[in-house]
């Protein structure tokens, strides 16, 4: 391992266990060591999401084993690399989203993968890098599932969420007709991010689809299957659809699976070189406002488990980051 700093001998994480399901902060946990691909952060923020939570209380099986750091976004700087190769990254500012399969980011320190980091631009708050990379690049993976056609329909549920939004705001530069589905009270903010319509409920849909983006289930995106035109397009982001949503020869809709994480474990060096790529440039539009991130709610290290139990029991159109002194 090569690093320019003096590192702890031990560092602060929350760990995780698989009889009560829940997380503890650790005063005293072991600083990751790295491979050959690895870089070492020393986090500055840590982005929270739906996946945090719902891995946290749910039997991971082989997954995860007690200690584990759960986390999957966060920020920081390179402070050690595991080969010499990898030299240039030390100092560098950096965004990520770590593989589940690994220790993440509710920690001082996370060992990543240095094909994965995303470089930040100048003077990036380090808040909203953190907030960053799964809401935005879920959304990216979501959109690059379609075929453009410009001025077709699209509808995207729950859009007020942080997905949501970001989605809105990629289908409009790509020239879809965007319908919005979120409460009433979000309409507004919408509108300004680029959606046509918005409603309320399904209910008051009319038409139907040239794609659906679905943000709530793999039950609800099939229940939204019937409203895809002939050779359209249905998207389900939150879960996955298990089988055919329409009768075979009839609609012939395409269906399409969103996993970031999935990346990980199957993506080539290639994918990824074309994921940081992609994710640059639209973390500097993030950066120059081009892009409108949802506000954010800052809570400190030592609050995680509140503020990840905020988060899932009273959800806002917020984005919940975690500060690290």
């Amino acid at each position: 391992m090569t690093t320019t700093v003096q590192l702890p001998a031990q560092m602060k994480a929350w760990i995780w266990s698989k009889a009560a399901r829940t997380i503890s902060l650790s005063m005293g946990a072991a600083i990751p060591s790295l491979g050959r691909h690895d870089v070492l952060i020393a986090n500055k923020a840590i982005g929270l999401n739906p996946v945090d939570w719902k891995f946290i209380e749910t039997d991971r099986g082989d997954l995860w084993t007690d200690g584990h750091i759960p986390g999957v976004d966060g920020a920081g700087v390179v402070v050690a690399v595991g080969d010499k190769s990898n030299e240039h990254w030390l100092g560098i500012s950096v965004c990520y989203h770590q593989s589940l399969q690994r220790s993440g980011s509710f920690a001082e320190y996370t060992a990543i993968d240095h094909r994965t980091l995303i470089r930040l631009p100048e003077m990036m708050a380090r808040n909203q890098a953190a907030a960053f990379p799964c809401p935005v690049m879920t959304a990216w993976q979501a959109i690059e599932k379609i075929p453009i056609q410009h001025g077709a329909e699209i509808l995207i549920t729950g859009a007020s969420g942080a997905v949501g939004r970001m989605l809105v705001q990629l289908a409009d530069v790509r020239g879809f007709k965007v319908t919005a589905i979120a409460s009433l009270k979000r309409h507004e903010a919408l509108f300004a991010l680029g959606a046509n319509v918005c409603v309320e409920c399904t209910e008051q849909l009319l038409q139907k689809f040239y794609a659906i983006f679905d943000t709530v289930s793999g039950e609800h995106a099939e229940e939204l299957a019937s409203r895809v035109e002939a050779n359209g397009h249905l998207i389900c982001i939150m879960g996955r659809l298990e089988k055919a949503a329409v009768p075979g020869f009839s609609t012939a809709i395409s269906q399409h699976e969103v996993a970031l994480n999935a990346l990980h474990g199957s993506g080539t060096s290639a994918q990824w070189r074309h994921f940081t790529q992609e994710a640059e440039k639209l973390i500097n539009l993030v950066n120059r406002g081009e892009f409108k991130s949802p506000d954010i709610y800052v809570a400190r290290f030592e609050q995680i488990a509140d503020a990840l139990r905020e988060f899932k029991c009273n959800r806002k159109a917020l984005k919940y980051v975690v500060e690290v002194e």
